[in-house]
Order: C-alpha cells, then sequence, then structure tokens
C-alpha cells in the first residue's frame, strides 16, 4: 500500500480493521497536489488469494489548507 506525489513515495503508516486498509501519512500532504495511490497485487487474502492487478488511484488535495476544527459529534 503506497501514496505517492507521483514521483516520491509517502512515510506513514498503514492499518487494517477487518477489510478496511487506511494509510495515514507521517506529515500534511501538500495542498494542490495530485496523489496516487496503489494496492499490489502482492496482497493476499488470509486464504492466499491475490489481487488480479494492481488497484490505482488518483485524488488531489484542497487548493488551500483546511484550517477548520473538526467536529465533535
Amino acid at each position: 500500500f503506497t501514496v505517492s506525489d507521483g514521483t516520491t513515495a509517502l512515510s506513514g503508516q498503514v492499518g487494517l480493521v477487518g477489510v478496511t486498509a487506511t494509510f495515514v501519512p507521517d506529515g500534511p500532504l501538500a495542498p494542490g497536489v495530485v496523489y496516487t495511490g496503489r494496492v499490489t497485487r502482492d496482497v493476499a487474502d488470509v486464504v492466499g488469494n491475490t489481487l488480479v492487478a494492481d488497484q490505482v488511484w488518483t485524488f488531489t488535495t484542497r487548493s488551500a489548507r483546511d484550517r477548520t476544527p473538526p467536529r465533535v459529534i
């Protein structure tokens, strides 16, 4: 599981709860940047089934940093 800014992989921690994997970067993401996430086909489930192909997606961060404090629900 990697997240990169196109050329450089971000450092961070990958967590897994059930079937949901999360990536938490070690620092804030830069504003206005396209990032690429990738889960490689080397990932296997508990019985050894792997992905047929890498799963790749992109996302773009907002152009300005969001300084809005989170809401507590």
